[in-house]
């Protein structure tokens, strides 16, 4: 997988040199101190939701933006994901509930209402992965596997054995 590299590099190879801006101007008319924008740059320090805003008002660029980078900066280098997989037992669904980003989702058949939402593809690699993350773990006996709903949704329950 390649790094993702950090948001002060970005800033500055594609913000700051190429429209001739200091870190000095910039610390200045976005109203902080110098040494924020220098740590900013070097990688030093994360830009935060208060820097953020004032990255996007200044440049013109979302808020979001500078923060979205910033978290995917962060999911690839600054957290240890095999450490934590070690610690977390993942929560197994009923097999007639998908869970995303949206909260959960019930299907036809049950008691709670179907949320208006968008489908969820779910790729064989997804699937194999998620199939090898359980296998690596026999401890748990558990299994996934993909339900396909009348509906067109699919999604990955986890069944104990």
């Amino acid at each position: 997988m390649d790094l993702v590299r950090h948001p002060g590099f970005i800033l500055k190879e594609r913000f700051l040199d190429p429209l001739n801006v200091t870190p000095y101007r910039l610390a200045k008319c976005i109203g902080v101190h110098l040494t924020r924008v220098t740590r900013i740059i070097k990688g030093e320090r994360a830009i935060t939701p208060d820097t953020a805003a004032r990255l996007g008002l200044y440049f013109g660029v979302p808020a979001e933006w500078w923060l979205e980078m910033q978290a995917r900066y962060d999911l690839q280098v600054e957290v240890d994901f095999g450490t934590i997989e070690e610690d977390v037992t993942p929560f197994v669904r009923p097999a007639n509930c998908a869970i995303g980003p949206k909260g959960a989702r019930f299907f036809t058949g049950t008691s709670a209402p179907a949320p208006a939402s968008q489908s969820v593809s779910v790729t064989e690699d997804l699937l194999e992965r998620l199939r090898r993350q359980v296998g690596a773990r026999p401890e748990r006996n558990r299994k996934l596997e993909a339900v396909n709903y009348d509906s067109g949704y699919k999604a990955i329950v986890g069944v104990s054995s």
